[in-house]
């Protein structure tokens, strides 16, 4: 009988925010450290899922097709890594893989993660700002 597991993991700790303010010179976005403990400032807000990471992390197993992944990938444990964007009216864009695993891995989870509905945008200063997020994404093949 074979066995498959999918586990996901916490979001991505780093985040970069782009606000509208700062110099044309500089396209650089600013970053924080949200997850590993620096302060938010008092009109600073992280893009988050509605229904929060629990309600993320079942939507994304209920909708990853594990039986692709499955088919092609020999028996380990593999880590996809995906960057996407939310824009400041919540949608999801830019997605694309940061890792190269194969097995149809990285494509699965793309899928899946367009799919996903509006977001809650990230606030910046008082404003509605764009957001990169990085989403880990790892499968568990068992071939017993």
């Amino acid at each position: 009988m074979k066995k498959e597991y999918c586990l996901f993991l916490p979001f991505t700790l780093i985040f970069c925010l782009f606000s509208q303010y700062g110099s044309a010179q500089s396209p650089e976005p600013a970053k924080t450290d949200t997850a590993a403990g620096s302060p938010q400032r008092k009109n600073e807000k992280e893009a988050y899922f509605r229904g929060g990471e629990k309600a993320w992390i079942q939507f994304l197993s209920e909708n990853l097709d594990i039986k692709k992944i499955r088919k092609k990938a020999p028996e380990g444990t593999y880590t996809a890594i995906i960057q996407f964007i939310i824009q400041p009216d919540g949608s999801v864009a830019e997605v694309e893989p940061l890792t190269s695993i194969g097995y149809g891995l990285e494509e699965e989870a793309i899928r899946v993660i367009k799919l996903s509905p509006p977001w809650v945008p990230a606030v910046q200063e008082g404003k509605k700002v764009t957001v990169y997020r990085k989403q880990p994404v790892t499968v568990q093949v068992s071939k017993k």
